[in-house]
């Protein structure tokens, strides 16, 4: 859920449910136009928050972060 928003790019279900995964699995294959909307949001989303160029940003933010606090001494 903290990646997943549920019917936008992506499917959750309850963890050990086998009967709510059956049921999600058998909806995606009998509805291709939401297999591909899921998959399509999903590559999307992916690609835009876990690139390796978004990684590198935000570690250069916090990297940035630290080292002002450094100059700045102990709180």
């Amino acid at each position: 859920p903290e990646v997943i928003a549920d019917g936008v790019d992506g499917l959750l279900v309850d963890d050990g449910n086998a009967e709510e995964l059956g049921e999600a699995i058998r909806g995606l294959l009998a509805d291709p136009d939401l297999r591909d909307r899921l998959s399509d949001a999903g590559r999307r989303k992916a690609s835009e928050t876990y690139s390796h160029e978004r990684f590198a940003e935000r570690l250069d933010t916090i990297l940035d972060d630290l080292g002002r606090q450094r100059r700045r001494g102990p709180a």
